[in-house]
């Protein structure tokens, strides 16, 4: 504290000409910053703009509407002070005093914690007659607790949140329903931190909003229809295919990271990359937990939802896939040890309705239990309700031959397995 603010407190801060008074307040309790002489009666002025405005910033802030009910003052009130008058919330303050603790610590914030600390008893419904000395200083920590909270709102610092306090001598501490310096530090310290974590829950709550909204921008409808199972060329049965809707991408490392708070990928660094190195178990957790936070019904497509899906919902002209393996594989959709590790998704062309990386990048899970290890021919229907060991695997990965990554290969493994080409693509049911 500068001598300059101990010679204000201790020898006329409040002494300054009452030429140009509005009126004069009675009022007959109120709390002060610091304890101070409480008069009877104070002059009112009109208050400076930049005073003003820090008060209306506040109210806006904690959302407060109905301003008119808050009378702000200048005065001679010996620091600041807030009081109820006639059904109205009077915030007196002192021009000398804020001018001074602003200047002397080179902080705005230092008036700005003054000011938030008096609203803050007006919020918290303080009651200005007398009370206990205990109770007195309960309300001056409630005050110091909102004060910290609006500063950071405000985006100011925890030193800045403090700079108030700090100005001041240690003789105006601990007085007579007065807390400590420390005490006041540490209420003004828990607004802070209170308020910063909600800013940290509300723009990851706005990170996670505009993650699955993204999301559901990406989903493809898929019309129902008959699906014509097919081995190797001829058709082998006929299933009925409900709609349902498919991501265009699989799932990055971003949005598995956003969700889980954990980054499971073997190779780290790449937010747009697929993740990988997931199990079918962790695929469940983290579709749970999206279906939580956005309360849709997310999950992996069946196998045949799967190739329904990559032959543009059924198409028969695609019907020879064989052939349209070779092209889609020579046209880079399947990598083929040529990158060494996943790329970022939609990075090669989609397929006919707008479906990326189908094949290659990462195999992704299905939600259908498996009944044989061998290779088989597409169309073959598992229902996801039918028990088994093995979760069924499809359209290959980076790490994987180009056999493996054709669309009639289907692999399987156990469910709580996870390897570095493992990865996810969402799904869900349509009404």
């Amino acid at each position: 504290m500068s001598d300059k603010i101990f010679v204000l407190l201790f020898f006329g801060v409040a002494s300054f000409s009452s030429s140009g008074a509005q009126d004069l307040l009675k009022i007959d309790s109120g709390c002060q910053y610091f304890a101070g002489t409480l008069e009877n009666t104070y002059y009112q002025f009109n208050p400076s703009n930049e005073f003003l405005q820090i008060i209306e910033d506040i109210l806006e802030k904690v959302g407060i509407r109905s301003k008119e009910t808050y009378v702000v003052k200048e005065s001679n009130v010996s620091n600041a002070l807030a009081t109820y008058q006639n059904g109205r919330r009077y915030i007196l303050y002192n021009p000398v005093f804020l001018e001074t603790i602003k200047s002397e610590s080179n902080n705005k914030w230092a008036a700005f914690s003054v000011l938030a600390h008096e609203i803050g008893h007006h919020v918290n419904n303080h009651s200005f007659s007398e009370v206990s000395v205990s109770q007195r200083k309960i309300f001056e920590l409630e005050a110091d607790i909102f004060s910290g909270e609006a500063l950071r709102a405000f985006n100011a610092t925890l030193d800045d949140a403090l700079i108030g306090v700090n100005q001041l001598p240690d003789s105006v501490f601990n007085t007579s329903g007065y807390p400590s310096r420390l005490a006041r530090s540490v209420a003004i310290t828990n607004g802070w931190k209170r308020r910063d974590e909600q800013e940290a829950d509300s723009l990851y709550q706005n990170k996670i909003m505009t993650m699955i909204s993204g999301i559901e921008r990406n989903m493809i409808l898929i019309k129902d229809g008959v699906y014509l199972l097919n081995n190797q060329g001829s058709v082998d049965g006929v299933v009925q295919v409900p709609a349902f809707s498919i991501s265009k991408y699989e799932v990055t490392q971003h949005e598995w990271t956003t969700i889980m708070g954990r980054n499971p990928a073997y190779f780290q660094g790449c937010p747009n990359c697929p993740v990988e190195n997931i199990s079918w178990n962790d695929a469940q957790l983290f579709i749970k937990r999206l279906n939580q936070i956005s309360g849709r019904t997310y999950r992996l497509p069946t196998s045949v939802e799967w190739e329904y899906a990559f032959l543009a919902g059924g198409d028969t002209t695609l019907f020879n896939l064989r052939a349209l393996d070779s092209v889609l594989l020579s046209n880079g959709y399947f990598y083929e040890d040529n990158v060494g590790k996943p790329q970022p998704v939609g990075t090669l062309k989609p397929n006919k309705i707008g479906l990326y990386d189908m094949l290659g990048n990462v195999a992704e899970w299905c939600q259908d239990w498996s009944q044989s290890k061998k290779s088989l021919a597409l169309g073959e229907f598992v229902s996801q309700q039918q028990g088994g060991y093995y979760k069924t695997i499809r359209g290959g990965s980076w790490l994987d031959s180009r056999a493996m990554s054709e669309t009639a290969f289907k692999a399987r493994h156990l469910p709580n397995i996870y390897m570095p080409k493992y990865g996810l693509r969402l799904c869900h049911s349509v009404p």
